[in-house]
């Protein structure tokens, strides 16, 4: 059996299709401190109280981790529900199931990556000797100009650096988008060369 790469598409598709279900202690500012059962499948987490779904927390853009404490296997995530700013800390039993979770977590924010004909930003179209490049913040095809910044966010739970757009760069660079905004590095502009 051979271990699949964690920046891949296969990874991502594999990650959001599974169905993650643990007991664990949590924090919810609606809930208070219960023992319940959470549930992670196609991007979606559901909290469970006596067998019943109380809660279904979509995980998007406005889904984040702010903090994590691996002494205590904690994972304390905002998101956002019903225009309101919601905090929950999960508290899991093992480091095994901490890291796992983290994982899935983040793995779950990546977008859907949209197969576009067009670049969406600039519309040019793409073919043989136009490479597609992915954003992989919003997900959206882009050409080379307009998808030039490489960067490393953790965030998405990515090991390597990532193509982002410049629409996106501009949002991530926002204060307190993320921490480390400036990171971006173009990448390495292409020479038009003929090859007749």
């Amino acid at each position: 059996m051979y271990k699949l790469d964690p920046d891949s598409k296969i990874f991502t598709s594999k990650i959001q299709s599974h169905n993650f279900v643990n007991t664990f202690k949590i924090q919810e500012s609606n809930l208070g401190e219960i023992t319940t059962d959470l549930r992670l499948h196609q991007k979606i987490l559901y909290i469970y109280l006596e067998g019943k779904i109380v809660q279904e927390i979509i995980i998007d853009q406005n889904f984040a981790i702010k903090s994590e404490n691996i002494s205590i296997y904690e994972i304390n995530i905002s998101y956002i529900q019903n225009e309101e700013i919601n905090n929950l800390k999960i508290f899991t039993n093992t480091l095994d199931e901490f890291l796992e979770w983290k994982q899935a977590l983040q793995v779950s924010r990546r977008p859907v990556l949209q197969s576009l004909g067009n670049c969406k930003i600039c519309s040019v179209r793409f073919h043989l000797f136009r490479k597609r490049y992915y954003c992989k913040a919003c997900g959206n095809a882009m050409c080379s100009n307009c998808c030039m910044y490489r960067a490393h966010l953790s965030e998405f739970g990515y090991r390597k650096k990532q193509d982002f757009c410049i629409e996106c760069v501009k949002i991530l660079r926002l204060p307190g988008k993320v921490a480390h905004g400036s990171l971006f590095f173009h990448r390495p502009a292409i020479e038009n060369k003929s090859f007749f």
